[in-house]
């Protein structure tokens, strides 16, 4: 049986555009990971990415080949990933449908529905997806149509292939680590309750938190070397910092294996105020940015989202990294309900307070699985479910997004008015040149 599995991805067809150096790249480690082990399990799994596709013409000619079709679907993709559907079955009406990942473990409901999926699987895919097509292969009869994923033991998985996936690369960033660039994942499961948040993390992977050992990562991270020689590296965990002893272990022998290269982490901004004394340790292992989610410069907005944190910490943390030499790069999330322009404002002078190295607006979207979206919709206050968190479209009723962009547009003219004018003002034509230009400089720097 020659299997597939299909990221549907709305970053589609992008492999032509002007985005390719970053939009195309990430690892999918979700995806990756149970491809990985099902190959330890004896299974031959092909990817289709199709960020990396040129049209429609190429992905029906891929998907046509195969005799199982594994999509992996997020809520954000689920749009793109019906038209992949349909497409797939226009071509290749015969193939097995197996579905996986997010949006089915938190909808169930736009899947049992729908006769073109045959399978259908909830929480962790590895195990389950190795024994669902090993069944399938079997000529197995009555095998459950749902199958719900057991937790797998993060160590026993193998090391994803990283040759089904283009190189990485670490956006535009200020950043000094250069190519090759790798990312990693040591964690599954969040502790902390934000109600945009959970209980979805908690349906996906569980109420405890579970690692890789030290001695696995640094492993990998070996491996890596020996295949890539890499020289700049990111952890995509969410709560890298949330078990402390587990940090102070891999600092240990992360500087023993490797001593210092440049590397980006994602945090929660209480992390760098309560555990302070861990960014010189991670500083001295090469840590340049940091990703935080400081949502909002409201308490007010800060307490209605479960957030644990205030605008006050939101500020510590940013002036703890900046006194340790990392780069702070700030995730604000306007567009919540009950927000106010007051809060709006009092976000905006956070920010301009705070001087983030790079500032990431974006709206509340109000994807499914989470306690926000369960009182946006109570309230009937959606207006799309499956929309970027991008600036812009108007996702729920009552928020001035007027007022938003006006804010955002005013702090970036302030910032770099020359540059807001050639990027934001600017005809497309020129900002097409202007972006290939950094590009073109990033690629041989």
């Amino acid at each position: 049986m020659k299997i597939t599995v299909i990221f549907p991805s709305v970053k589609i067809f992008m492999s032509q555009t002007r985005n390719k150096e970053w939009a195309t790249r990430w690892i999918q480690h979700g995806i990756a990971l149970p491809i990985a082990y099902a190959k330890k399990n004896g299974l031959t799994v092909d990817l289709i990415d199709v960020r990396r596709l040129r049209n429609w013409d190429e992905y029906a000619k891929r998907v046509s080949e195969y005799d199982a079709l594994c999509f992996s679907v997020n809520s954000i993709d689920y749009y793109v990933y019906l038209e992949c559907l349909k497409r797939a079955k226009e071509v290749n009406p015969k193939a097995t449908v197996i579905v996986g990942g997010i949006h089915p473990t938190i909808k169930l409901s736009d899947f049992i529905k729908d006769s073109r999926v045959d399978y259908i699987i909830q929480k962790e895919g590895e195990i389950a997806f190795v024994n669902l097509l090993k069944q399938i292969s079997s000529g197995k009869k009555d095998i459950p149509r749902v199958q719900v994923g057991e937790p797998v033991e993060l160590d026993s998985v193998p090391y994803i292939d990283r040759d089904l996936w283009e190189k990485e690369y670490p956006w535009g960033l200020d950043f000094s680590g250069k190519p090759p660039f790798v990312t990693i994942l040591t964690s599954r499961a969040c502790l902390r309750n934000c109600f945009f948040c959970q209980p979805c993390a908690r349906l996906m992977f569980g109420n405890v938190e579970r690692r890789r050992s030290i001695d696995n990562v640094i492993g990998e991270l070996r491996s890596l070397d020996e295949k890539y020689h890499f020289r700049s590296w990111m952890v995509h965990d969410d709560g890298f910092l949330q078990n402390l002893d587990w940090c102070k272990g891999f600092i240990r022998l992360f500087k023993e294996e490797f001593g210092s290269r440049p590397f980006i982490i994602q945090s929660r901004p209480d992390y760098p105020v309560r555990c302070k004394e861990i960014i010189p340790e991670l500083r001295s292992i090469g840590l340049e940015w940091a990703i935080l989610g400081f949502e909002s410069g409201s308490d007010n907005v800060l307490k209605f989202l479960r957030k644990g944190t205030t605008r006050q910490m939101n500020l510590e943390a940013a002036r703890n990294l900046r006194e340790n030499g990392v780069k702070v790069f700030a995730n604000i999330m306007f567009g919540v309900p009950t927000e106010t322009r007051e809060d709006i404002d009092l976000t905006m002078s956070m920010v301009r307070e705070m001087e983030p190295d790079h500032f990431s607006p974006a709206t509340y979207s109000p994807y499914p699985g989470s306690y926000l979206h369960d009182y946006c919709k109570e309230r009937n206050l959606i207006l799309t479910e499956h929309s970027p968190r991008d600036l812009g479209e108007h996702k729920i009723k009552g928020i001035d997004y007027e007022y938003i962009q006006k804010r955002v547009d005013e702090y970036r003219h302030s910032r770099a008015p020359i540059r807001y004018f050639l990027y934001n003002i600017s005809p497309p034509p020129i900002r097409h040149f202007l972006y290939n230009i950094h590009r073109k400089v990033w690629a041989y720097r």
